[in-house]
């Protein structure tokens, strides 16, 4: 019999859909069936948009599989919110004799019905983005219009205060020393992975969280962070949606060659 493997995905802080949340159903299916669960990978602040093989997990995930070998996730959109990918995933899979599980409609892709399904619910997970991403486009130019924080995260080396009309952002001074600190080590030759590895062998964590507590999502800087703190030193910590960071720094850059 094939190896089982779970796979989970969050981009949120939604508590049905943390980390724990999606690992204690894929486990106790795994008990449930008498299946021997193999390992269940994560991949943590990661878009659905990014296809499958693509993401930091999912790459291991895919590239572990073998003819025989079963995939459990809890729902279509923890892994799939493009129609293209997952057909492509499916087919794949399929071909290689890999068995999908997707837990929360029962649907078993080794049967004709279960992709019919599996395929109309990728259109609709699909769909739900293209509205989110139409929705969060709209307010986030609002706010901004107006004077107002916006995004559900905090651009790098602030702090946002209140809530409602009142809320404001606050500079976050230790942060700010870290992000400075974290671009002098990138300018001296270190990449933002090794980088983010020093800070977390020193227990350097966000602001608001301890180093000695429990592992909540987000409290490490992630690759992608330390990135980000860079990027906001470089450019004078801008109040800005951390995706505006990288087109601010490169739009920089193009203009101090062209000097």
């Amino acid at each position: 019999m094939g190896r089982v493997f779970g796979y989970v995905r969050v981009s949120t802080d939604e508590q049905d859909n943390s980390v724990k949340n999606q690992q204690d159903k894929i486990t106790e299916y795994a008990r449930k069936e008498a299946l021997d669960l193999t390992h269940i990978f994560v991949d943590e602040d990661v878009t659905a948009a990014i296809p499958l093989r693509n993401r930091p997990a999912g790459r291991v995930l895919w590239d572990s599989l073998d003819p025989g070998d079963t995939v459990v996730f809890n729902r279509v959109d923890r892994v799939f919110r493009s129609v293209c990918d997952a057909a492509d995933t499916a087919k794949t899979w399929q071909d290689r004799g890999v068995r999908c599980v997707i837990l929360d409609l029962g649907i078993d892709l080794a049967t004709p019905a279960g992709r019919l399904f599996f395929h109309q619910l990728a259109s609709f997970a699909e769909f739900e983005r293209a509205l989110i991403g139409q929705r969060t486009k709209e307010t986030a130019a609002y706010l901004k219009k107006v004077g107002r924080p916006y995004g559900s995260a905090r651009p790098f080396g602030w702090k946002r205060v209140g809530t409602g009309p009142q809320s404001r952002y606050e500079p976050v001074p230790q942060e700010r020393e870290l992000a400075q600190r974290v671009l002098t080590m990138h300018l001296s030759g270190q990449s933002y992975r090794e980088i983010a590895w020093t800070l977390m062998r020193e227990r350097v964590t966000k602001p608001g969280h301890s180093a000695t507590e429990q592992r909540k999502k987000g409290t490490w800087y992630s690759v992608s962070d330390v990135h980000g703190l860079a990027q906001a030193a470089r450019l004078g910590f801008p109040i800005v949606p951390r995706s505006a960071l990288l087109a601010a720094a490169k739009q920089a850059m193009q203009t101090v060659c062209s000097d």
